[in-house]
């Protein structure tokens, strides 16, 4: 039912906006996609996964506290990958709009970053 809804909504937002060109880029069979946001307005994090065919698999959401835009991300993708890792999954594509936070994640670690704890 919610997957219904969310697939209504992304159909409405681009006949709405027509001049956004969306792309659906599918991971290989056995992969998912974990597409992921954090907002600071009232600090929330959600997110969802997906199979290889864009369907439905789970989802989160969750309330953050105070909290950054980076930081916001960074919990989006962490919980996404804590749901996806209890679920099995092992091979992960992740999609979040906060290219900040993507770049944080593959680096080896320093506790002079931003939000470190995190990653």
């Amino acid at each position: 039912m919610l997957a219904v809804k969310v697939e209504r909504s992304l159909r409405l937002f681009i006949r709405v906006n027509r001049r956004l060109q969306v792309k659906g880029v599918y991971p290989q069979q056995g992969e998912v996609v974990l597409n992921c946001d954090g907002a600071v307005t009232n600090a929330a994090c959600s997110g969802v996964i997906r199979d290889h065919m864009g369907a439905y698999l789970c989802g989160f959401g969750a309330y953050i506290g105070s909290a950054s835009v980076l930081k916001a991300e960074l919990m989006a993708i962490l919980f996404g990958f804590k749901l996806a890792w209890s679920r099995g999954f092992r091979k992960i594509r992740v999609e979040s709009d906060s290219l900040n936070a993507i770049r944080l994640i593959p680096g080896q670690g320093s506790n002079l970053r931003p939000c470190y704890d995190i990653i």
